[in-house]
Parts: C-alpha cells; structure tokens; sequence
C-alpha cells in the first residue's frame, strides 16, 4: 500500500494555526503516521503523530513558519511503508 493525494488546509489563526491533512491510501492499512517539521528534509521531522482515519487535524502550529507534512501507512503491527510525498501548511503572520 502506498498514501497519494496528500491535501493540507489552514483552518485556523489565533494565536497558532492548525492544518487539516486528509489523504488516500490504495492498501487495507488500518492506521498511519504523520511526521512534521519545518524543515523540508525527511531526516530532520521528528514529530510523528498515529492516527486511526484518512485524515486528521494538527493544531498549535506557529504563525510564520512554513510546515512541511508526510504520512505513511502501517499494514500490521510496526509493517510500514515508505513516506508519502511532502507537502506544505504555511501560517502567515
């Protein structure tokens, strides 16, 4: 299974902002993983978030910074593929 179709939205800005991330996946995975930084390298993210739907929101991010997302499935237990593409969540001052 792989993760396509990556989609990121600003939803809000008060004193941060949140994204919301949804996304498709062509396998049976039952959960996925979220890695985020605001660097663009997959090596550098050190943030992983599981989640158990095809989407998810992801709050208190800081105001300013460009966020780069990648998601991946997890088949069975700790069975996981290779990261979906990147993409970017901005939150202008």
């Amino acid at each position: 299974p792989n993760v396509s179709d990556i989609t990121a939205q600003v939803i809000e800005k008060n004193n941060g902002f949140a994204v919301a991330l949804s996304w498709a996946e062509n396998g049976g995975a039952e959960e996925w993983q979220i890695k985020y930084n605001i660097e663009s390298s997959l090596e550098n993210s050190s943030i992983i978030v599981c989640t158990h739907a095809i989407a998810d929101t992801l709050g208190g991010l800081s105001l300013g910074n460009t966020y780069y997302f990648y998601v991946r499935p997890i088949c069975t237990g700790e069975d996981t593929v290779g990261w979906g593409q990147a993409i970017l969540g901005r939150g202008d001052n």
